[in-house]
């Protein structure tokens, strides 16, 4: 079909355009000072960065231009078109985070490093530990919420055929957030919320993993391989951020935040190549 070959040619080029450029402007940097210098981290990093921006660009290309294909009046083709943007604000988590080794490389402060001009955020966890978060990293898992919820919303209405409740917790949760820095000195009221909104989040990750491996349990053949790729896929996206908050050395970080990032998005795609009718 014209549309499909027109949204995939577009699509690709643009990616094309958007690595070259990256790619450019690294090799520029390191052709000057280095590669791995200051910090072997943000190099990595950086490349990681441009891998995974791609990779959810190219999986939005994948899922819409298969809308084109599917029969008008579907709910499905809403859930494809919605679930393209939810990869388009997965790249733009990617973005936002590479522009902090831009900034640093280009001498100015990161993006986080300005955000993070908040104090962190301090409470004691039911006693058993103190939890300290930085702001830049609420910021991060707020537009994690976003792209869950723009996911989630044709899973609910269309597929499940409901009143989207899940998604309105979640926009729900996401209106909470700015208000939590007037809570900062409330050790109590910062540990309700945060665990509150940590919960929702959680069993919305659980609610699309359901979705699609009851799908897997109750399909047969190459349905049932699809939707355990798709689910898997899309539950282990969440980790990518979990690594992120300092578990690990940085370079091990950077590594297995890159290979869980790019292992999720494979299975994602791989999931809806094999749909394909």
């Amino acid at each position: 079909m014209e549309t499909v070959k027109r949204i995939e040619i577009v699509g690709f080029v643009s990616i094309a355009v958007f690595t070259a450029i990256m790619l450019i402007i690294g090799v520029v940097r390191w052709s000057t000072v280095g590669f791995g210098i200051p910090e072997l981290a943000s190099d990595l990093n950086y490349i990681g960065y441009i891998v995974l921006i791609s990779m959810a660009a190219v999986t939005t290309v994948h899922l819409w231009s298969r809308v084109p294909t599917l029969p008008e009046g579907l709910p499905i083709r809403t859930l494809f078109k919605m679930m393209g943007i939810t990869f388009l604000v997965i790249g733009f988590i990617f973005v936002y985070t590479m522009m902090d080794t831009l900034l640093r490389w280009a001498g100015y402060p990161a993006l986080s490093d300005m955000i993070d001009i908040v104090p962190d955020i301090k409470f004691d966890l039911f006693g058993l530990t103190t939890v300290t978060m930085p702001v830049s990293s609420i910021v991060m898992f707020a537009i994690i919420m976003a792209g869950v919820a723009i996911f989630i919303f044709p899973l609910e209405r269309f597929v499940k055929n409901r009143r989207p409740w899940f998604t309105i917790s979640m926009l729900i949760s996401l209106g909470i957030i700015p208000f939590m820095i007037f809570l900062m000195e409330n050790d109590i009221a910062m540990m309700i919320v945060t665990v509150g909104i940590v919960f929702i989040v959680l069993i919305n990750f659980i609610f699309m993993f359901y979705l699609y491996i009851s799908l897997a349990v109750k399909s047969a053949g190459k349905m049932r391989t699809a939707s355990a790729l798709v689910a898997i896929g899309l539950f282990s996206m969440i980790f990518v951020w979990v690594v992120g908050l300092g578990l690990f050395e940085k370079v091990l970080q950077s590594i297995l935040q890159f290979v869980i990032g790019l292992t999720s998005i494979i299975m994602f795609n791989g999931g809806f190549r094999i749909m394909r009718p």
